[in-house]
């Protein structure tokens, strides 16, 4: 009777804590989000869109964007943390990867976007 608790015990260890699964999912969220908002930004300098509309949309990324990278950073933390309380055989490392490389994007697409929104204000 033992051998099916232990199994159990080794399948609990394996699943990622929950609040590690809420950042995830709120991290792809918020990725999601800023795709479909760049996407409708560069739609709308073709569809030529109102330019109060196009700042909200800057404005609107640029406030996702660093959302993104606040719980892109949270999950990295979160990440090395799990590795380091589970140990190195039980967490994916690809996970650390992916939550830097997100972090990276949201950084870059952040300036971006505030250099965008100055310049389209004006000198």
């Amino acid at each position: 009777m033992r051998k099916p608790k232990q199994k159990k015990q080794n399948q609990k260890e394996k699943t990622p804590r929950p609040i590690f699964e809420l950042t995830s999912r709120v991290t792809l969220f918020f990725f999601m989000i800023l795709i479909v908002l760049i996407i409708l930004y560069v739609a709308g300098n073709y569809q030529q869109f109102i330019d109060a509309n196009q700042r909200l949309i800057l404005y609107t990324s640029a406030i996702v964007s660093a959302l993104l990278f606040l719980f892109a950073t949270a999950g990295f933390v979160e990440s090395i943390g799990l590795i380091i309380v589970t140990g190195k055989e039980n967490f994916p490392w690809f996970y650390i990867l992916l939550f830097f490389l997100t972090m990276i994007f949201s950084a870059a697409v952040l300036v971006i976007l505030r250099v965008i929104s100055f310049l389209s204000n004006g000198l």
